[in-house]
């Protein structure tokens, strides 16, 4: 078995056979991959679209959870699961380009590669099918790197479906989603598997199709989606901040890598402002969090435009205001009345 494919599903009857159908039309025998479909407590017809796919298809297997725990626990089983020497993990919204798979998982193989990330595009529905690059072309432009290495040269991802991983390298690696939590976990985990591999490749090459839909994390602003959002991000910050602080303990000196990291940690704070700002909690609980940040480092956020990954116009603004104490309070204050 060479890949390995995790697809944890909650409430996806909607997309999840899109998603699926995409898998088959990968230039790939049946006896080469794995389809491992977690369905997590789902009350909607998501079990029973899969069960008529996996009848179909002796290849695609799917499991049950009683408890709805959440995409990292559902993530966990399918690692258990998994037999092939590459695992990937997908959204159940969400599909890939025709043969992608196929083309990355050859380029995998003949690199010995522990991790190989490669492109996506945002789409709206089913119909982007085919790749916007020609993978012959692509595949020349292959950069091999150790993982720090990597994290110093570029922009990456946090997504996990941006990437395929080695199974023994994930295995030994230890690292596994670290509880129950629904969000934001890929953003500690993402970085941490960088920092332990040896070998990593990346493609500028189109493969993912994330569909935007209208239960996605950015469009629920429930206040328990709120709060549970903010708390998630909260700990992957002080997960990463552990993490990079170990770096430097452990003598490493790529000064791109470390600033890097500590961008994507500031990047995150961002987030978790902009998500307060939805809520109706009061500025204490800001506050707290930002006292937090600052022992850490973190806060104010003077890294975040040191490299050129998150430069957007609207967010200068926004950070401008976020990093000044004295404009924060009443910025969330009307922002809050913009919103309303």
């Amino acid at each position: 078995m060479k890949l390995s494919i995790i697809i944890p599903a909650y409430n996806a009857d909607l997309y999840i056979k899109d998603c699926l159908e995409s898998l088959l039309d990968q230039k790939l025998d049946e006896n080469e991959f794995e389809v491992l479909i977690i369905d997590d407590a789902s009350t909607d017809a998501t079990l029973t679209t899969v069960k008529s796919i996996c009848e179909k298809h002796g290849n695609f297997k799917f499991f049950t959870s009683e408890l709805n725990r959440g995409n990292g626990a559902a993530r966990n089983v399918g690692i258990e699961k998994a037999s092939g020497e590459y695992i990937y993990f997908m959204d159940a919204d969400d599909y890939v380009a025709k043969d992608s798979l196929h083309n990355i998982l050859h380029l995998a193989l003949a690199n010995d590669l522990e991790l190989v990330f490669f492109s996506m595009r945002n789409v709206k529905d089913s119909t982007k099918k085919l790749s916007t690059d020609n993978f012959e072309e692509k595949k020349s432009q292959l950069t091999l790197s150790d993982g720090i290495s990597f994290i110093g040269q570029r922009f990456y991802r946090d997504e996990v479906w941006s990437y395929f991983i080695n199974r023994n390298f994930l295995l030994s690696s230890g690292v596994r989603y670290y509880d129950e939590r629904k969000f934001s976990q890929d953003q500690y985990i993402t970085s941490k598997l960088l920092t332990l591999a040896k070998k990593v490749g990346h493609i500028d090459y189109d493969v993912y199709r994330y569909r935007k839909t209208p239960n996605s994390i950015v469009n629920r602003k429930t206040q328990a989606h709120l709060m549970m959002h903010m708390e998630s991000l909260d700990l992957a910050i002080t997960k990463c901040h552990f993490m990079r602080n170990g770096l430097i303990e452990d003598g490493v000196k790529n000064d791109a890598a470390l600033l890097r990291l500590k961008v994507k940690q500031q990047r995150y704070i961002t987030i978790l402002i902009m998500r307060f700002i939805q809520t109706d909690l009061p500025f204490t609980y800001l506050n707290e969090k930002l006292k937090k940040f600052k022992s850490m480092g973190l806060y104010p956020m003077n890294s975040l435009y040191k490299i050129k990954d998150f430069i957007m116009p609207r967010y200068r603004t926004m950070n401008f205001i976020f990093n000044r104490r004295y404009l924060l309070r009443p910025g969330v204050a009307l922002l809050r009345l913009y919103r309303n």
